[in-house]
């Protein structure tokens, strides 16, 4: 009998043990690495600064034209002037300085240089006769025209998603304009001097600065968290008077719809 007892407790042990067994959930795999690192985020960020290197065009430009008086043999020679246009190679770098939330504040500076003609017209007076003023025409050849920008703006980030993103800017500029004007008239003449004929214009060179405005929009697509590429476009203009030593000032606009593309660098 005892040994009967024995057997069926040890059966009944076993029985109880196997079925908490089966009852008990296998243990879980370890579970697979899936984590992929975290896009960079656009807009400001983590970033303080941004650094901007650009390459394009300036168009828009409106060349001065110039109306005044010379005095050849005691008497006044009309001589007008009419500069040419050119979408001069625009150069530009841009630093722009987080604030606050999606505002910064930033400066860029803009070179832009082009060579152009200028058609020249000018009335010859007579050397023996006076009030017989004779025409000449011809053309000033490789003028040239420098234009120097300083912008300094309020910056306003619009992030468009993980990568791209666009800075809206606008302030004021310092515009800067270096212009070969045409001072003087060279021409040849002989007997009976009833005509003269056009040889070579001289040249002036001066320069202006002046305040304007300007407004844009940089358009940023980050590539790594601080290595990206861009574009800019940007409306500048300002109105200057270019002084002419004895003659009237010439007015001009400097400036233009600036376009280029380049790299960006975030910090």
């Amino acid at each position: 009998m005892r040994v009967r007892a024995i057997v069926s407790a040890c059966c009944a042990v076993a029985f109880c043990a196997a079925g908490a067994a089966a009852q008990t959930p296998p243990a879980a795999p370890p579970a697979a690495s899936t984590a992929r690192a975290a896009a960079p985020a656009a807009g400001w960020g983590a970033d303080t600064v941004r650094l901007s290197v650009d390459i394009g065009v300036q168009g828009g430009g409106s060349a001065p034209s110039q109306s005044s008086t010379l005095q050849i043999y005691q008497e006044s020679a009309p001589l007008n002037v009419s500069y040419g246009t050119k979408s001069p190679l625009l150069l530009e770098g841009g630093l722009g300085v987080h604030v606050h939330g999606r505002f910064g504040v930033g400066v860029a500076i803009s070179y832009a240089r082009s060579k152009t003609d200028a058609s020249v017209q000018a009335q010859i007076p007579n050397p023996f006769y006076f009030g017989q003023l004779r025409p000449i025409t011809g053309t000033a050849s490789a003028l040239q025209r420098t234009e120097v920008g300083t912008h300094i703006d309020a910056l306003y980030l619009v992030p468009v998603n993980d990568r791209f993103d666009v800075m809206l800017s606008g302030g004021p500029s310092i515009l800067y304009v270096q212009q070969d004007l045409v001072s003087s008239v060279n021409f040849s003449e002989s007997y009976p001097y009833d005509t003269a004929a056009y040889t070579s214009a001289g040249l002036t060179r001066v320069s202006k600065s002046g305040i304007g405005f300007n407004v844009g929009a940089d358009f940023s697509w980050r590539i790594t968290k601080t290595i990206g590429f861009g574009g800019l476009v940007r409306f500048t203009r300002a109105t200057l008077s270019l002084p002419l030593s004895g003659q009237p000032s010439i007015s001009t606009q400097a400036g233009g719809v600036q376009a280029g593309a380049g790299i960006r660098l975030l910090f």
